[in-house]
């Protein structure tokens, strides 16, 4: 009998709980139409308005910071040129350098001696480089990991994974 008692009353206080649970639910979810009107009495709308008329400034450029071209304003002082000897220095022209094709495949990596070996297509050949190697012309400079850095013919190049 004292089980059966004892059963009963965590029956009740286990009703009890979700009586709470789902009235509360029942709250939230339709709250009745006075409780509405009353909360919207008790708002007051308050407008500020504000007088900018004293924040003014008024910057004295040169130039527009905002235009894409700069110019000359109108009271520049006057530029006095001389008489400076003209050098016509050799310009150095570049001619383009047609790099191999060449992806990045991936490393391995030693974990006794710590090196990378880096494995890279090179004109669809795979070939495996250590940092500082050379394979037709292309020197693997270093290994980043997500990237490497070669050289060709006096260029450097990044390579991403």
């Amino acid at each position: 009998m004292k089980s059966k008692k004892m059963i009963y009353l965590l029956i009740s206080c286990v009703a009890v709980i979700w009586g709470m649970i789902i009235y509360r639910i029942y709250v939230q979810v339709k709250p009745s139409d006075e409780m509405q009107i009353s909360q919207v009495k008790q708002k007051s709308i308050s407008i500020t308005i504000n007088n900018h008329s004293d924040d003014t400034y008024q910057l004295y450029l040169d130039r527009d910071p905002f235009a894409a071209y700069s110019f000359v304003s109108s009271v520049a002082p006057a530029i006095q040129t001389s008489a400076l000897p003209v050098v016509n220095r050799a310009t150095k022209i570049s001619t383009p350098v047609n790099w191999p094709v060449i992806t990045y495949s991936g490393y391995i990596k030693n974990p006794k001696s710590n090196q990378k070996i880096t494995i890279i297509s090179l004109n669809g050949k795979e070939i495996m480089l250590r940092d500082g190697e050379v394979a037709q012309g292309v020197k693997l400079i270093k290994n980043y990991g997500d990237s490497i850095q070669l050289s060709f013919m006096q260029t450097t190049k990044h390579l991403k994974l």
